[in-house]
């Protein structure tokens, strides 16, 4: 057995454990309420990223029963759980929304989350962690979590692109790997439609490109 299992895995949310975005799960939650909410989000946007997540997740209730897991991943980690290894979900998404899909989940001993102020994203992420665990495993899915990777003891990519995969392999161990599902544009399209007409409204800016640029740039 892989020596690293013995180590605490901490978990990504979007793209990892999930194949959508939670800050698109709830925006267009926040549009099904009331669509004049769009001209709001680029002053919330203004005092950061963890300020617009905690603005949207305070006006929303997603339904995280409905959300659309990696469930081959998701079966990896109840199996690691089950060994008594120490779990915990840490993500750029807004506390509210993480502690939702922790409990929904029951497999992580802590969730971790942005607070409004502090965007648990990149180096942020890699600081907290280093703070609980000296030497930790992490499942990630992108180029953002590198700097969590870069300190790591074994990664677990998930649904990662094969350069990125290269990349982490150059730097560390592979504990596992999940390959890559549908998601992306497809999965952003599929949300759009899951959330009814006002979200619909949105789905040809998803179509031209417009989501698939927004997450090249970053969310998280």
């Amino acid at each position: 057995m892989n020596t690293t299992t013995a180590l605490p895995l901490y978990v990504d949310l979007d793209g990892t454990l999930m194949r959508s975005d939670l800050l698109l799960e709830s925006f267009l939650e926040l549009l099904k309420r009331n669509l004049l909410y769009l001209f709001l989000v680029p002053l919330w946007l203004l005092r950061g990223k963890a300020a617009l997540k905690q603005e949207i997740a305070s006006r929303v209730s997603v339904r995280v029963d409905l959300l659309p897991w990696n469930t081959e991943f998701v079966d990896y980690l109840r199996k690691q759980k089950a060994l008594g290894r120490r779990l915990v979900l840490i993500s750029a998404s807004d506390q509210r929304l993480v502690d939702a899909v922790a409990r929904h989940l029951g497999l992580f001993d802590a969730a971790i989350g942005s607070d409004g102020r502090h965007n648990c994203s990149g180096s942020q992420k890699q600081q907290i962690i280093a703070a609980e665990a000296p030497q930790y495993v992490y499942a990630g899915d992108r180029d953002v979590d590198v700097d969590v990777w870069r300190h790591a003891a074994a990664a677990i990519p998930v649904n990662v692109s094969p350069a990125l995969r290269a990349r982490v392999a150059a730097m560390l161990p592979i504990e596992a790997e999940f390959t890559r599902t549908p998601g992306g544009l497809k999965g952003c399209v599929r949300s759009l439609r899951r959330h009814g007409p006002r979200a619909r409204v949105l789905e040809r800016e998803v179509l031209g490109g417009k989501i698939r640029r927004m997450r090249g740039a970053s969310w998280a």
